[in-house]
This record gives structure tokens, C-alpha cells and sequence, in this order.
């Protein structure tokens, strides 16, 4: 147990020493909160982009589906069901290994 020595010696170093902790506390969060706030601009930009290039690989697809079911009485009269079954099998492995490729 500590004794106070004369004139609160001890008291003044606990003081000291307490105010020595909180000023590294805050020295560390500030640093945390910088670091964080970076990170955080990074993935929001990186996002952004993302999704970007996502809705330009699907936009073909969707064209292509969208005339495929307006055109869907000429397509069975001339009989190119399967042409147009493959073009789209092929946009959607395009559009898949696009994604991957990210």
C-alpha cells in the first residue's frame, strides 16, 4: 500500500501516469480512425465500380432476352429456337467468366 509521501508526491504521479495512458488511448483511436477512414473510401470507390462493370456485362443479356420474348412467334415460325438458345448460353458464359475474372 502507498503511503503519501510529503506534499502528494504520489498522487501527482498517479495523475501523471493516468493522463500518460489516456493520451496514448486517444493518440491509437485517432490513428484507428484515420486508417479506417481510409479503408472505408478505398471500398466505397471499389464498389462503385463494381457494380458498374457487373451492369455492363449483364446489358447485353438482357437486350438480348427482352427481343428474344418479343420476337418470340417469329423465332418458333422460322424454327431458330436453338440459335437463339445458344447465343444466349453464350452471352451468360461470357458474363459469368467476366464476373469471375474481377
Amino acid at each position: 500500500m502507498m503511503v503519501i509521501a510529503e506534499n502528494g508526491v504520489v498522487i501527482l504521479q498517479m495523475i501523471y501516469s493516468t493522463t500518460k495512458v489516456i493520451s496514448l488511448g486517444i493518440d491509437y483511436y485517432c490513428l484507428f480512425a484515420v486508417v479506417q477512414y481510409l479503408v472505408q473510401k478505398y471500398y466505397r470507390h471499389t464498389s462503385r465500380e463494381l457494380k458498374r462493370i457487373s451492369s455492363v456485362t449483364l446489358s447485353p443479356i438482357y437486350a438480348h432476352f427482352s427481343e428474344t420474348v418479343t420476337g418470340i412467334v417469329t423465332i418458333r415460325a422460322l424454327r431458330q429456337l436453338q440459335r437463339c438458345v445458344h447465343c444466349l448460353m453464350h452471352q451468360l458464359s461470357h458474363q459469368i467468366f467476366d464476373l469471375y475474372a474481377l
